[in-house]
C-alpha cells in the first residue's frame, strides 16, 4: 500500500476543521480573557468569510502536492501558520473595519500565490555548494558552540530554567533586551546563531546518526539559550525538531497536507490537555494563540496603525542610512504600544504584517518577491542533501518569518546561516551505520568529498512576540 491515508488529494476538509478550531479558539478562549489587550470577537459577514474561506482553499490548490524541496515545506509552514491566519482571523477579530478585513484578504491571497508559483521556477543560477571538508565544518560548530557558552558563563551565567512558568517570562525578555542593549547587537546575533542554526544542527545529526551525545547538547543549549532569553520558541523547538524529523524520516509519501495535519492534531491536543487541567489556556494560549493566531491579528493591526499614515519604508534597518525614521522607533513597538499602552510591548509580526508598515499594499509584495529569492537560493544551495535534513533545519528560520520581517530573518532568523549550512554539509552520513553494512559493503558512515561552487548532484529521490 503506498501514499498516505491521511494525505487527500485537496486536504480542503482539513483546511475546514482547521479554520474552525482557530476560529473557536479565538471566540471561546482567547477574546473573552485578553479583550484588554485587543483580543476583541465580532460576527464575522457571511459573505466576506466565506469568500475569505475560498481564498483559503484557493491557496491549497496553488501548493505542491508533495514536498519535494525545501521550499516546498517551507510554503507550507507559511500557509498554515501566516496566510491562513492573516485570511481568516481579521475577518472575526475586531481591529479593523470588515471591508479592510476583506481587503487585506484578497492582498495576502494575491500575493502568497505569486510565492507559490515563482518558487516552482527555481533558477539553476542559484545552484551552489560551498566548498569545505565535513570534518572541518562541524570543528567550526564545536568551536563556535564552546565559544558562544564560554562566553555567556563569563558574562550572563548559565542557569537552567524549567521551572521558569511558560507563561509568565516577560521579565526575562526584558532583562535579555537590556542586555543587549548595554552590551551591543553581538550578544543577540550570537543567541540567535546558536539557537536558530547550531543546535537544531546537532539536534538533526544526533538523532538521524543515533549519536545522544550530539543531540543532548543541542537540547541542553536550547534549555540554556531559554533560559537567558526567556524565547519560548526556543524551548518550544525541541519538540517540533523531533517531530518534523521523524515525520520527513518515517513517512513514505510526503504529502504537504501533512504539515496542516501535524498542525491541526497539535491545536486539538493543546485544547485537550487545557480541559484536562480543568480549564487553564496555558498550552492553548502557548501554541494556538502566539504560533496561529497572533499572527493573523497583529498583520490586523499593522493595516489599522499604518494605514493612511507614514510609512517607515525600512527607515530602522538596511535603509536607515539613506532615510530618516519618521517615528524613531520599529513597526513593533509602535503597534505594540498602541494597543497594550505599554511602550515595552513588542508587537513582532509577520512578512506582511511588515511590509505594510514599511510600504503599504506594495510592501508586502516586495517582501514576498524577496522571499521568493530566499527560497530559490535555499534550494539551490541543498540539492545534494536529502529533505529530511534541509526541512528541520529549516523550520526555526521559517517560524522567525511568521513573527519578523523576510529582512530581519536572513540575519536575525538564522535563515542565511541555515542556507550556508546547507550548502557546506555533506549529502552522505545521515545515516547509522550497521554492522551488516560494513559486511556486505552498503552504506557507510562517510562524508562525501566536498564539491565545488557550482557543481551540481542529482537530487535525492528524484520569538514569539508578546501580544499587542
Amino acid at each position: 500500500m503506498h501514499g498516505n491515508p491521511l494525505a487527500p488529494l485537496r486536504p480542503a476538509p482539513l483546511i475546514a476543521l482547521y479554520a474552525l478550531i482557530l476560529h473557536w479558539t479565538y471566540q471561546h478562549k482567547i477574546a473573552p480573557i485578553f479583550g484588554y489587550l485587543g483580543s476583541r470577537y465580532r460576527e464575522p459577514d457571511t459573505a466576506s468569510y466565506a469568500l475569505a474561506g475560498l481564498m483559503v482553499l484557493l491557496l491549497s490548490f496553488a501548493l505542491p502536492r508533495h514536498m519535494r524541496r525545501p521550499s516546498d515545506f517551507v510554503l507550507w509552514m507559511l500557509y498554515v501558520m501566516v496566510a491562513i491566519p492573516a485570511i481568516l482571523v481579521p475577518q472575526y477579530a475586531d481591529i479593523i473595519s470588515k471591508d479592510r478585513s476583506l481587503a487585506l484578504a484578497a492582498v495576502v491571497t494575491a500575493d502568497f500565490l505569486l510565492i507559490a508559483v515563482l518558487t516552482r521556477i527555481s533558477p539553476k543560477v542559484f545552484r551552489f555548494r560551498l566548498l569545505m571538508r565535513p570534518s572541518l565544518l562541524w570543528a567550526i560548530t564545536v568551536v563556535i558552540s564552546i565559544g558562544f557558552y564560554s562566553y555567556l558563563s563569563l558574562t550572563q551565567g548559565l542557569h537552567f530554567s524549567f521551572a521558569q512558568d511558560l507563561s509568565s517570562v516577560r521579565d526575562t525578555r526584558l532583562d535579555y533586551r537590556q542586555q543587549v542593549a548595554e552590551q551591543g547587537a553581538l550578544l543577540g546575533y550570537l543567541v540567535r546563531i546558536q539557537a536558530n542554526a547550531i543546535n537544531p544542527l546537532f539536534i538533526i545529526k544526533g538523532m538521524y546518526n543515533r549519536r545522544w551525545s550530539l543531540m543532548a547538547a543541542g537540547t541542553v543549549g536550547q534549555v540554556l539559550i531559554y533560559g537567558l532569553t526567556g524565547y519560548k520558541l526556543t524551548l518550544l523547538s525541541v519538540p517540533a525538531l523531533f517531530a518534523v524529523a521523524a515525520m520527513f524520516r518515517y513517512s513514505r509519501q510526503l504529502s504537504g497536507s501533512l504539515v496542516l495535519w501535524g498542525v491541526t492534531a497539535s491545536s486539538i491536543l493543546a485544547l485537550a490537555i487545557d480541559n484536562v487541567r480543568g480549564g487553564a489556556i496555558l498550552f492553548t494560549e502557548l501554541f494556538i494563540d502566539r504560533l496561529l493566531l497572533v499572527p493573523g491579528t497583529l498583520t490586523a493591526a499593522h493595516v489599522l496603525v499604518f494605514d493612511g499614515a507614514p510609512k517607515m519604508q525600512w527607515s530602522y534597518s538596511f535603509m536607515s542610512p539613506f532615510l530618516s525614521n519618521p517615528y524613531g522607533t520599529t513597526p513593533a513597538f509602535l503597534v505594540g504600544a498602541q494597543f497594550s499602552g505599554d511602550a515595552q510591548v513588542t508587537a513582532n509580526a509577520n512578512f506582511f504584517a511588515d511590509g505594510f508598515a514599511n510600504l503599504g499594499w506594495s510592501g508586502m509584495t516586495i517582501e514576498s518577491l524577496v522571499l521568493v529569492l530566499l527560497l530559490w537560493i535555499a534550494d539551490g544551495a541543498s540539492r545534494h542533501l536529502p529533505l529530511k535534513v534541509t526541512a528541520p533545519l529549516l523550520l526555526v528560520p521559517t517560524i522567525a518569518l511568521v513573527n519578523g520581517s523576510v529582512f530581519t530573518s536572513i540575519l536575525t532568523g538564522g535563515l542565511g546561516l541555515v542556507i550556508a549550512l546547507c550548502a557546506a554539509l555533506s549529502g552522505d552520513g545521515w545515516e547509522r551505520e550497521t554492522r551488516r553494512s560494513r559486511r556486505v559493503g552498503g552504506p557507510q558512515e562517510l562524508e562525501s568529498e566536498p564539491v565545488a561552487v557550482g557543481a551540481t548532484r542529482a537530487e535525492p529521490g528524484a520569538e514569539l512576540s508578546p501580544r499587542p
